[in-house]
């Protein structure tokens, strides 16, 4: 849905922020290293939060472009990384949510 707000000099486009990846699955062994990278669009460029459980993720390497956000598990584990992560956009159009299940297998051989 695209809305259209007149300025003076010009259009501006506003449209509502729209995951084009969602709802991933990764399976990761116990001590991988795994970027996990989603799709969007929105304009203007949506704000992007990351949570896991009721927290805001904090301690690992997010990154975002004005159309993908990414998260780098590094050192998998089973009792920090494994779970439901929740990934939201946020711009004056709307908001889009998402899920990234991460489960994590093996144990770590030494």
């Amino acid at each position: 849905m695209k809305i259209r707000l007149l300025m003076t000099g010009g259009t501006i486009i506003v449209a509502a922020p729209v995951f084009q990846t969602r709802n991933l699955q990764e399976l990761l062994s116990v001590g991988e290293y795994k970027k996990i990278m989603l799709t969007f669009s929105g304009l203007p460029v949506p704000d992007v939060e990351w949570r896991f459980g009721d927290s805001l993720v904090r301690g690992m390497q997010i990154d975002s472009t004005g159309t993908s956000t990414s998260i780098l598990i590094k050192e998998a584990d089973r009792k920090k990384h494994a779970g439901s992560y929740n990934v939201s956009l946020r711009n004056k159009a709307g908001v889009a949510t998402t899920d990234v299940r991460v489960d994590v297998i093996g144990k770590l051989t030494c």
